[in-house]
């Protein structure tokens, strides 16, 4: 189940679908709300830098298709 396999030591670098990897977590629900308000600027506060010229999210491909494959997904859509 997803990378909890016991094994000390970081996770072997390589594609993976969500967070944890080819599984739907609760850390894909958990961080999908935090990283969809910084994409769509609605994170922005009058008076300071706004979010997306010191994030740069854009420059995150990986992050950019993590967001719009949880964002297919029905329950995302339905809120």
């Amino acid at each position: 189940m997803g990378d909890f396999s016991g094994q000390p030591g970081p996770r072997k670098e390589g594609p993976r679908r969500y967070l944890v990897g080819d599984a739907y977590t609760i850390a894909d629900m958990a961080c999908l709300p935090w990283v969809w308000m910084l994409r769509t600027a609605r994170y922005d506060r009058g008076g300071q830098p706004r979010c997306h010229d010191f994030l740069g999210l854009e420059k995150y491909a990986n992050v950019s298709e993590w967001v719009d494959r949880l964002m297919a997904r029905q329950e995302a859509q339905r809120g």
